[in-house]
């Protein structure tokens, strides 16, 4: 172990899976003692309400203040994106914790949120212009790239992640991910969408969005 002494540690204080969705939360040893209140949920929003897609989440507490953390993988396919819309509802809706006074609360009712996960939104471009993608990724153009994202179309339109004043957690000045077939020309797999699949950190405090890679 060549960790350096003087520095703080880390100690897990949550895990919590559904499937193959994980969330773990760790906190610095030193601020151990002052976390409190830890509590999980987890919701399938799959067929059935199977975990293939869903959110797990854990709520704590440290000195007063609270967080919520959500990991969730929601539908996935380009032209499903109403589905997406609804998945998030339905994980808004229906993930419950209790404070400390025994009283019901939902994932909005904290000091800060944290959503995370593969959110499956894509760049909406027609199958016939994956070129033209292709080319704007790597001109770097990412505001034209955002103008058809479906996630910022959706936020656009109040459809989701605006509840309590969600948020992009930063500036987008990456380039998106894509599917490509392994050993050949940069070219979309004739069973696949064109672009995007978007893995993204919302929240209603500081973050980053994250590439699916």
């Amino acid at each position: 172990n060549n960790r350096d002494a003087t520095k703080p540690g880390y100690m897990k204080v949550c895990i919590q899976q559904l499937v193959g969705i994980l969330l773990l939360v760790y906190v610095r040893t030193d601020m151990f003692p002052y976390v409190s209140e830890i509590q999980t949920d987890h919701l399938g929003v799959g067929v059935g309400r199977l975990g293939n897609k869903g959110a797990v989440a854990c709520r704590l507490c440290v000195f007063d203040a609270t967080f919520v953390f959500v990991n969730a993988h929601l539908a996935a396919h380009l032209e499903k994106v109403t589905k997406r819309n609804r998945n998030y509802r339905d994980i808004l809706e229906n993930m419950w914790f209790f404070d400390g006074n025994f009283s019901a609360c939902g994932l909005l009712d904290g000091d800060l949120l944290i959503w995370l996960g593969d959110l499956n939104y894509r760049l909406d471009f027609p199958k016939t212009a994956f070129s033209r993608a292709v080319k704007l990724i790597s001109q770097r153009k990412f505001s034209e790239l955002l103008s058809k994202d479906q996630l910022t179309i959706a936020r656009a339109r109040n459809e989701a992640f605006t509840d309590g004043g969600l948020r992009e957690a930063g500036r987008i000045e990456f380039a998106p991910t894509y599917k490509r077939a392994l050993q050949m020309p940069m070219k979309k797999k004739s069973s696949s969408e064109p672009v995007i699949d978007d893995d993204d950190k919302m929240g209603n405090g500081e973050g980053s969005r994250g590439d699916n890679v």
